[in-house]
């Protein structure tokens, strides 16, 4: 963990389908999930960054988050930023949490529930596919870690254009995090394999923070999606989310309120900047951190 707050993190979107024999109880479920965000005056989004430093053995950190995403235009696979006449609408209900094994090893689950709105598609809502990982330190300061991670990428449900590509696949990466007088730096390169569908991408991040008071820390953060365009269509046509083609550069600005010694509150926007086959525009995203 880090010297002022548990980490400094966001995080990411998912979904999976359902139909009209439990359509009820997903609309229990819906509304519950609502309830306890906005009692948590939470939001966050996808993608979220992680730190190279690792608790102490038996340490759990958890991130309950929300995240709203909107737009209306798309950039298409030659760049060009063209209009969408069917405006989408995301939010995300998920969940982050990592567990200390040892001083050198973690591991760790990323997961959610995402309602999703097209104004001609109509709404769906759902697991999206979740991710369980295993983080290693292989070199560590006072101040300063370096470690290797590996993900599993494990299908949510069947395959639905706007919530999941449902493939297996993995994620290899490094992370290098280091701390300066009053704040921190991450930075991450990896690289995620799918077989065929979608394409395999690069994968790099970067972030900042800034202790602004004892209590409260600036972070900005960017992170780039880096296609390889060698994965197949698979009839998977949505130029805004999940295109088996794409890349996309994402920035955001949050702010991290500590309110006690195991509580963190998350909150601040992020903006789409470029890419290809993926929607532009932006949204807003909260979060509470606790940690055990």
């Amino acid at each position: 963990m880090r010297a002022v707050f548990p980490f400094s993190l966001n995080i990411i979107v998912f979904s999976k389908s359902s139909r009209s024999a439990i359509s009820s109880n997903m609309r229990l479920l819906h509304l519950i999930l609502l309830l306890l965000t906005a009692t948590l005056e939470a939001v966050t989004t996808q993608p979220h960054h992680t730190t190279a430093f690792i608790g102490q053995p038996g340490e759990l950190d958890t991130l309950i988050s929300y995240s709203h995403y909107n737009t209306n235009h798309f950039w298409n696979k030659s760049g060009n930023l063209v209009p969408r006449y069917n405006h989408f609408y995301r939010q995300a209900c998920t969940l982050y949490a990592e567990y200390a094994i040892w001083c050198a090893d973690s591991v760790t689950f990323d997961g959610g529930y995402d309602f999703i709105r097209e104004r001609l598609d109509g709404n769906t809502f759902g697991f999206e596919d979740f991710e369980l990982g295993w983080k290693h330190q292989v070199y560590s300061t006072e101040t300063a870690a370096l470690t290797t991670q590996l993900i599993a990428l494990i299908p949510g449900g069947k395959k639905r254009c706007s919530l999941r590509y449902a493939r297996p696949g993995f994620q290899a990466g490094i992370l290098y995090s280091d701390q300066y007088s009053r704040g921190w730096y991450d930075l991450g390169l990896g690289y995620r394999f799918y077989q065929g569908f979608p394409s395999d991408q690069i994968v790099a991040e970067g972030a900042l923070g800034y202790d602004l008071l004892s209590c409260l820390q600036f972070v900005a953060s960017i992170q780039l999606e880096y296609g390889l365009f060698n994965g197949q269509s698979n009839k998977n046509f949505n130029n805004i989310v999940f295109n088996p083609n794409y890349r996309l550069l994402n920035g955001k600005l949050e702010l991290n309120y500590r309110l006690m010694k195991h509580v963190t509150f998350v909150a601040g926007g992020f903006q789409h900047l470029w890419g290809r086959n993926s929607g532009s525009g932006g949204g807003f995203f909260g979060g509470s951190w606790i940690d055990f």
